[in-house]
């Protein structure tokens, strides 16, 4: 726990130092908003980067160190960041209540997980990173390490020394916190009287997400969770926009140039999953949208088109090097000799045939469409969102504005592509929360406006009695207790029963340092020039030596150059 609490201390400067470099994050007008837009902003182009280092280096400390202090030292060279950075200091109650809350998810992040996926290839891809870098054929080793992982990638430098293995939940830890204190901010300008619907969007999102955010194991290297807030954090900003643009208010400076924000955090969490680069084209089309109808449209669409493509390029050139295929496990590949070959590796499409019937074979009598159907009807939150989405076309733009139709267009070709690639529950689950949130949202601003014009609204009674710092620190106090009571660290139920041995778990929290990912039982095997292990028990690899393997990908797999051995690559696919 304290040496998470200590990366934290030294990562989010230098991630905010990098996100408030960017202009737009600097123009929102609330500090709680720049700062959370700002750490997200830090936090996708910081994966970026680390994609793009892989490709030339392995990411150590001393080259990501080096890397991102530099970065983030050019940032600070420029005197408006300096001060953005400055003003983002908070009140001395804010900043202890936050401390509260950065301490609870510190020792709810410092809890041992042991999440299918951490043993089956997410630290196998994390030590490959931090070892090699971008290797040559690494999806002939093990399919799932073809395609790049930014989220992976970022964990690599701090996998090493009194965190070595032990590093999985250094960054899920950060945004649950992030989340956390935006939920805490929100709530507190609601509390005092301010009706934003982007507010109550948020408030609503984080508490449909907050059952996830509580699994001990989703806190650890999965996706899902930081994909499902970081998008939060992105309508976020859609919403701002839009509806500063139709008030017309004295943050109407924001409007114009915010969605850049849009197109940065979409393509950074395009490199943490590939189902997410579905956002990253609506992304380019609601930055343009803002010259819609004007000669500047065309141009738009070129300028964040072209950013769009230089921020993803990493991720390609990654997924390139590792399986040969741009878009791997999509079978669109290259004529290179470690590229996979389809007759040997079909992952892409036996992903999806499994997903799209929950993990059977298609049926016999199957029609073309009835696993959607099938897949459907076994998730009520994507039967929500369909209806949601009816709902959010069907009220007149005038009442609603274009961010909420921007919001559910993201969501939806989120939902289309995992429906169509790998129609998984969790994969889709960072889509589907997005328009039932938004729906929520349209009804609580519509009550409260009838509850304000009846006179029975009890908002300003609140606010006589809440300052704003209070309410900040009674929300993110709240938030701290949320996280602490999750797993539970306190157990409030064995107080009410008189069990005081029972009320705080202290052994579920690795006070130091959380418990370190297993070594498990392996057995040495060879493929022509190529030495790997194999694990004995489930197919789990977990910490064993690279390279480790349940089974080579194709029967002719070697190395590709000997005297580097495993950091020249391998290969074994097309002749």
């Amino acid at each position: 726990m304290i040496l998470y609490l200590a990366t934290w201390i030294v990562l989010v400067p230098s991630l905010l130092l990098i996100g408030l470099a960017v202009p737009e994050a600097r123009q929102l007008p609330h500090r709680g908003d720049r700062f959370v837009v700002a750490v997200w902003i830090g936090l996708a182009l910081a994966s970026i980067l680390a994609l793009g280092l892989s490709l030339f280096l392995p990411l150590t400390p001393t080259v990501c160190g080096i890397a991102i202090l530099a970065v983030a030292g050019a940032c600070a060279s420029r005197r408006p960041v300096r001060k953005a950075l400055v003003q983002l200091l908070p009140d001395r109650a804010v900043a202890a209540s936050s401390s509260v809350v950065a301490l609870a998810a510190a020792a709810f992040a410092a809890q041992r997980h042991l999440a299918g996926d951490l043993g089956l290839y997410h630290y196998q891809a994390i030590r490959w990173f931090h070892e090699y870098g971008a290797v040559p054929g690494l999806a002939l080793i093990h399919v799932r390490l073809g395609s790049a992982s930014g989220w992976l990638a970022l964990h690599s430098p701090f996998d090493s020394g009194v965190l070595l293995a032990r590093a999985d939940a250094v960054f899920g830890g950060l945004v649950v916190a992030l989340a956390v204190f935006h939920a805490a901010v929100v709530l507190a300008r609601l509390l005092r009287g301010h009706r934003r619907f982007e507010d109550m969007f948020a408030l609503v999102a984080y508490v449909c997400l907050s059952p996830f955010m509580a699994d001990e194991h989703m806190v650890s290297t999965h996706a899902e969770t930081p994909i499902s807030l970081l998008i939060v954090a992105m309508v976020y900003v859609v919403l701002h926009v839009d509806r500063v643009r139709r008030e017309g208010t004295t943050e109407g400076e924001v409007s114009p140039s915010a969605r850049t924000i849009v197109i940065l955090l979409a393509a950074g969490v395009a490199g943490w999953k590939l189902h997410a680069i579905a956002l990253l084209p609506v992304a380019v089309l609601y930055y343009a949208s803002s010259g819609l109808g004007s000669r500047e449209y065309v141009m738009k669409l070129l300028v964040g088109s072209g950013l769009a493509a230089l921020l993803v390029l990493p991720m390609i050139a990654f997924n390139v090097v590792a399986s040969g295929c741009p878009l791997y496990p999509a079978n669109l590949c290259l004529p290179v000799d470690w590229a996979v070959d389809p007759a040997h590796s079909n992952y892409g499409e036996l992903l999806q045939t499994v997903t799209r019937w929950g993990g059977a074979s298609t049926p016999v009598d199957a029609g073309p469409l009835d696993w959607l159907i099938d897949r459907v009807r076994a998730f009520p939150a994507l039967q929500v969102s369909i209806v949601g989405s009816i709902v959010v076309f069907s009220v007149p733009r005038a009442r609603i504005g274009g961010g909420a139709r921007w919001a559910v267009a993201m969501a939806g070709a989120g939902i289309a592509i995992t429906l169509y690639g790998a129609p998984i529950d969790r994969f889709l689950r960072p889509y589907v929360y997005v328009i039932p949130s938004i729906v929520f949202a349209l009804g609580a601003a519509a009550i409260s406006a009838r509850l304000e014009n009846s006179g029975r609204d009890r908002i300003p009674w609140i606010r006589k009695r809440l300052t704003h710092t209070k309410s900040i620190v009674a929300c993110t106090l709240a938030g701290a207790l949320f996280l602490l009571t999750s797993q539970p660290i306190v157990n409030p139920g064995a107080l009410l029963r008189g069990d005081l041995r029972r009320v705080v778990r202290l052994e579920r929290i690795g006070w130091l340092r959380p418990d370190a990912i297993p070594e498990v039982p392996v057995a040495a095997d060879s493929a022509g020039n190529l030495r790997y292990f194999r694990p004995r028990l489930d197919g789990r690899c977990w910490a064993s030596p690279l390279p480790c393997t349940p089974s080579l990908q194709q029967p002719n797999v070697e190395l590709r150059d000997p005297e580097r051995g495993l950091a020249g690559g391998f290969r074994g696919g097309l002749e």
